[in-house]
């Protein structure tokens, strides 16, 4: 009996080395994957990279049990929906893989009546009960042909070492060159540019072209961001109306949605910020 367990174990063993497995983000077979994608070039390797991701981070939505946590993951939905999108003029379809965030902030609710939703501006210092802080939140989130998913610390990581293989200087720009009376973009060079600074454009770029969202930064630093992303969510006692703070690539605001006949509709925008 005991040599049969041992040999049982051993095959299982056996088969596990041999069978195919994904790469973990933490791991050197993904990084490594990337590394091969951009030094040939290579869309199927890219393809296979992505596909890795998806597989090994699946939506958690369906294990949500809090009440206020699973209206959370609606809002999520409402907000994502192409109608709504196209106020911040988002393609979803653009490119082949699109990132979506793995984690929320805060998901909480209003002590206080309605009216903070239904008029005035909504103070800065909102004081609210938080229900969750800091919790995974990967949201389904279907779209044909574009390979989704979910932004971790660790392939923010992954992405990082990739992007910046060199430590280098920062750029500088002179703005005023950069921007004319008119308000145009001039195409005046970075100050300090180096080979290797065009190597790092290069390695953005092999991401950028391919994916949704990837943002450069002005100090030489790219940044793999979700295509949108919920920072907080504020509910109203009866869950009616919902506070949506968010940030996208260089923008952000905040926002409130109504649940109208079970679904989340959009109610107004309270403000909007943006960076260089």
């Amino acid at each position: 009996m005991k040599k049969l367990v041992a040999f049982l174990v051993l095959a299982l063993l056996f088969a596990s080395v041999l069978s195919p497995r994904v790469a973990s983000a933490q791991g050197v077979g993904q990084a490594d994957l990337l590394e091969r994608a951009y030094s040939t070039d290579s869309y199927e390797l890219l393809h296979q990279f992505f596909d890795n991701w998806h597989q090994e981070l699946a939506s958690n939505e369906a294990e949500a049990s809090d009440p206020w946590l699973k209206e959370a993951y609606k809002v999520y939905a409402a907000v994502c929906q192409p109608e709504m999108l196209k106020r911040w003029h988002i393609s979803l379809s653009e490119k082949p893989f699109l990132i979506m965030q793995g984690q929320i902030w805060k998901v909480g609710y209003l002590q206080q009546s309605n009216r903070y939703f239904r008029e005035g501006d909504i103070p800065y210092d909102l004081s609210f009960t938080v229900v969750d802080s800091a919790v995974a939140f990967r949201p389904k989130l279907q779209v044909d042909s574009v390979v989704t998913v979910y932004l971790t610390d660790g392939y923010k990581k992954l992405v990082k070492d990739f992007t910046e293989t060199y430590h280098l200087p920062p750029l500088h720009f002179e703005l005023p060159d950069i921007i004319d009376t008119d308000g145009n973009v001039d195409n005046t060079e970075p100050i300090g540019l180096t080979a290797e600074h065009d190597e790092l454009m290069d390695r953005g770029d092999f991401l950028w072209k391919n994916v949704n969202n990837v943002s450069f930064w002005m100090f030489g630093n790219w940044q793999l961001q979700p295509f949108f992303d919920i920072r907080e969510i504020v509910f109203s006692p009866s869950r009616k109306f919902a506070i949506v703070t968010y940030s996208m690539s260089h923008s952000g605001g905040t926002i409130v949605l109504e649940k109208k006949h079970g679904k989340w509709t959009f109610l107004r925008q309270y403000s909007l910020w943006l960076s260089h």
